[in-house]
């Protein structure tokens, strides 16, 4: 009985592999070596090199774009895929080519070092850049008036996830075919505030108008994390208000539910639909262009969804707020965000170069 629920509980972080990208890639190269994808033909102990030299072989196809459309993959996508394709094949009983003892910690030294060497070679990430509050206002003042509900809904989606320092995920729909853990903020997860006293859903227009606060549940994240609690309370610029651009985005679903996703809105025609990530992107680009950024030395195709929680952190860098405060309002498990503010605020560095100019002397006692 106990095989069995353990059986089950490791199939079931692999229920579907046919609709995953990794496992696809690996039953083509594999066919396309006259292989089942599960080795069969190789599982004996005395095997392992077989298999190894299988999974070089993919991996040296991955890097060199044979199965991805000409596409080469990155050192960390060959880790990745192959991890996936290994688990893969433990899960249902059969060998992982990565190691040469079942059940064994480390990979093979040889499947270690050509992940190794592909990172080495692979250029350094280019990271979004984080977009500045100014920009983010812009935006809203020129979609939040407009006549197209999608646009205004696009505005106010922009405050609120530069505010909470959302991830896009937390607020579009998924675009891939495999599961994932983020679910996207729905109207139940969400609760405004009149002073101390929670506004119900389904509330009138005019007492949501009333809203003097709002917090956001986040029900599961990337990381794992479930439960997470934001809050926010009014500003006083309705322009840049994460309450007010909430209450926007509440009022076109109010009455469609507790399940109603954050970001749903009726197009011109009257059709529901939700916001896309590329929309999302499309409208910081547009408001970055407006705002000249490119004269401050911003690119504008390295400007995307992420720029808005990289830059809802720069903002509260800038304000004075420490980086626990900043890890804490962005969920962040690591040290990333530092990336953001210590490699892309100039502002950080004012006066460095004069102090460091300074003529003092001291004497050496090491």
């Amino acid at each position: 009985m106990l095989g069995g629920l353990l059986s089950t509980a490791a199939d079931s972080r692999f229920d579907n592999p046919a609709s995953r990208k990794e496992w696809k890639l690996w039953v083509t190269f594999a066919t396309s070596v006259g292989q089942d994808p599960y080795l069969t033909r190789y599982q004996g102990s005395s095997h392992h090199l077989e298999r190894l030299h299988l999974f070089l072989a993919f991996a040296a196809a991955l890097r060199g774009g044979g199965l991805d459309e000409g596409k080469p993959a990155s050192g960390k996508t060959i880790a990745r895929t192959l991890r996936y394709c290994g688990q893969i094949l433990a899960a249902r009983g059969f060998a992982d080519p990565r190691k040469a003892i079942p059940g064994e910690h480390h990979l093979d030294p040889a499947i270690q070092q050509y992940i190794r060497t592909c990172s080495d070679e692979d250029p350094a990430p280019v990271r979004q850049q984080a977009i500045p509050a100014a920009t983010v206002k812009k935006l809203n003042q020129a979609y939040g008036s407009s006549g197209d509900p999608v646009l205004r809904t696009v505005a106010s989606l922009v405050v609120v996830a530069f505010f909470f320092l959302l991830r896009v995920g937390e607020y579009t729909p998924h675009s891939g075919t495999h599961p994932r853990r983020t679910i996207p903020l729905r109207r139940k997860d969400v609760t405004l505030w009149q002073g101390t006293n929670a506004i119900p859903i389904g509330a009138p227009v005019e007492q949501l108008n009333q809203a003097t606060a709002v917090t956001i549940c986040l029900e599961n994240q990337k990381n794992g994390k479930k439960g997470n609690t934001l809050h926010h309370e009014r500003t006083r610029d309705p322009t840049m208000c994460p309450v007010q651009a909430m209450v926007h985005l509440v009022i076109p679903i109010n009455s469609w539910g507790p399940d109603a996703y954050i970001g749903e809105c009726l197009d011109p025609r009257g059709m529901r639909m939700r916001i896309l990530p590329e929309q999302i992107r499309a409208g910081i680009r547009h408001a970055a262009a407006l705002d000249n950024l490119e004269s401050r030395g911003f690119n504008l195709e390295r400007l995307g969804s992420h720029s808005l929680r990289a830059g809802g952190a720069v903002a509260l860098k800038l304000a004075g707020y420490d980086e626990m405060t900043i890890r804490k309002m962005g969920r962040w498990s690591s040290d990333t965000f530092l990336t953001y503010i210590r490699d892309q605020i100039g502002n950080l560095a004012s006066g460095i170069s004069e102090a460091m100019a300074m003529t003092l002397s001291y004497h050496n006692v090491g």
